[in-house]
């Protein structure tokens, strides 16, 4: 039983019409249906910057924050892995932005990191800014059901004890 992109409920066939009623009722007497393929770990926006950064470190480092290039390595990443059966995936990369707008756009599914770190990134420059950011871009998309938003620590010790406390504080009331 398939309701939007969730699958609600597996059941032998004879069973099915017992317990739901439908307007929409197809029998797929040879086809299987599953959730799909799931990258539990990826960072989108640099995954064609890794593969190039042996053989053109110059290159790279004038695309490895250039918007257009991220936003489109993005978009032929998630093409990538639609085409091989991933459905969802996680990622941690700094820019959570790009990652929302192509997940939109494709309609997979996407676990999307938000930095929390205590150094400069294109993200935020200080822990509070992170704080700050992550949490109204969370309140702004939490409800997209193709999005699951996580504070995205990379490494405990790349926060302050203040600023790990607080992760384990909004965690607790989200």
């Amino acid at each position: 039983i398939i309701e939007g992109n969730i699958i609600k409920d597996i059941l032998p066939s004879k069973e099915i019409l017992k317990k739901y009623q439908t307007n929409n009722h197809r029998v797929l007497e040879s086809h299987v249906v599953t959730p799909g393929l799931v990258n539990n770990n990826i960072c989108l926006p640099h995954i064609f910057s890794r593969k190039y950064l042996k053989n053109n470190i110059l290159t790279n480092k004038k695309n490895i924050n250039n918007k257009a290039h991220l936003e489109l390595s993005t978009e032929i990443a998630l093409c990538q892995m639609i085409k091989n059966g991933v459905t969802t995936f996680t990622d941690t990369s700094t820019y959570p932005e790009i990652i929302l707008k192509q997940v939109i756009k494709s309609g997979i599914r996407g676990n999307i990191g938000l930095p929390i770190l205590s150094h400069k990134t294109n993200w935020a420059e200080k822990e509070q800014g992170y704080f700050k950011k992550s949490i109204s871009f969370y309140d702004e998309y939490r409800d997209n059901p193709s999005i699951k938003l996580y504070l995205n620590l990379n490494g405990i010790d790349m926060l302050s004890k203040s600023g790990f406390e607080k992760v384990s504080q909004i965690a607790s009331e989200l």
